[in-house]
């Protein structure tokens, strides 16, 4: 899931006025990439990475938390 966080989901739709727009190629490469992660690493069971911040050239993501599955135990 993607999208928009917090008290801002009420207060947002594209920005406010006066402001730069987002670098939507920053969010559609950081979304790619994260997609590789997840294909990649099986064992991703969870990811949040909150908040990012979107400037007008790149972005940032100031907190991450990856969450994995848990090991099934063989006989």
């Amino acid at each position: 899931m993607f999208g928009i966080g917090g008290i801002l989901v009420e207060l947002l739709e594209d920005g406010f006025r006066g402001k730069p727009k987002a670098d939507v190629n920053a969010i559609v490469d950081a979304l790619l990439k994260v997609s590789d992660l997840v294909v990649k690493y099986e064992e991703i069971h969870e990811m949040d990475l909150n908040p990012v911040l979107i400037y007008e050239k790149g972005l940032i993501c100031v907190d991450a938390r990856i969450i994995l599955k848990k090991k099934e135990a063989h006989d």
